[in-house]
C-alpha cells in the first residue's frame, strides 16, 4: 500500500497535477484493489497450470519466477494499477492455494531458490546503494541534511507513539500480546 501511494503521489509530485482527496482516494483504491485483482487472477491461473506440469520442479519454479515478473508487468502496463501489489497478491496465493497443488518436492527445493533469489537481491540493493551515496551525498545541501533529520525524528516518534501509546491499548483490549518495556525500548 506504501509503494503504491508513494507511486501515485510521485505521479502526481513530478507531474504537476492538482488532486482532490476525493479523487486521490479513489485513485488509491483503483490501483490497490485492481492490483490485488490482477495478481489475484493470475496467481490462480499459476495454480491451475501446476497441476498439468505433474511435478516436473524445474518447471514449478520457473513458473513462479516468471509469474513475479509477469505480474508486476501486467498489472503497470496492460491494467495500470500497481504491479508491486499485483505481485505480491500473487505470491500469497500461490503461497497458501498453490502450495496444494504443486509437489511436495517442488515446494521445498522453491523455498530454496526464492531464499537464493531474495539473498541475491538484498545484495544487489546494498552494492547499487554503496555506488549512488558518494555521489547523492556530493551534491547534499545543509538544508537537506536539516529535512532528512526531520524526517527521522517524525518516524522515531510515530514509532514512539505506536509502541508506548497504541500497544498498551491493543494489550489492554486484548487484541495484541503483552511486549515487555525492554522490547518495546
Amino acid at each position: 500500500a506504501a509503494i503504491a501511494l508513494f507511486a501515485m503521489l510521485a505521479g502526481m509530485l513530478l507531474g504537476g497535477q492538482q488532486a482532490a482527496w476525493g479523487g486521490l482516494l479513489l485513485d488509491f483504491l483503483i490501483k490497490f484493489l485492481g492490483g490485488g485483482l490482477v495478481g489475484a487472477a493470475l496467481g490462480m491461473g499459476v495454480c491451475y497450470v501446476f497441476p498439468l506440469l505433474k511435478g516436473f520442479v524445474s518447471a514449478e519454479i520457473t513458473l513462479t519466477v516468471a509469474l513475479a515478473y509477469l505480474s508486476f508487468f501486467v498489472g503497470e502496463h496492460y491494467f495500470h494499477v500497481s504491479g508491486v501489489v499485483a505481485c505480491v497478491i500473487a505470491a500469497l496465493v500461490v503461497g497458501s492455494f498453490g502450495r496444494t497443488r504443486m509437489s511436495p518436492r517442488t515446494h521445498e527445493q522453491m523455498e530454496g531458490a526464492w531464499g537464493q533469489l531474495g539473498f541475491w537481491a538484498n545484495s544487489l540493493i546494498f552494492l547499487l546503494a554503496a555506488m549512488l551515496v558518494p555521489e547523492i551525498l556530493r551534491d547534499t545541501t545543509w538544508a537537506e541534511v536539516g529535512l532528512i533529520l526531520a524526517l527521522y525524528c517524525a518516524a522515531f516518534l510515530a514509532r514512539l507513539v505506536v509502541v508506548g501509546g497504541i500497544l498498551p491499548l491493543l494489550t489492554a483490549t486484548g487484541l495484541a500480546e503483552h511486549v515487555d518495556n525492554r522490547m518495546k525500548l
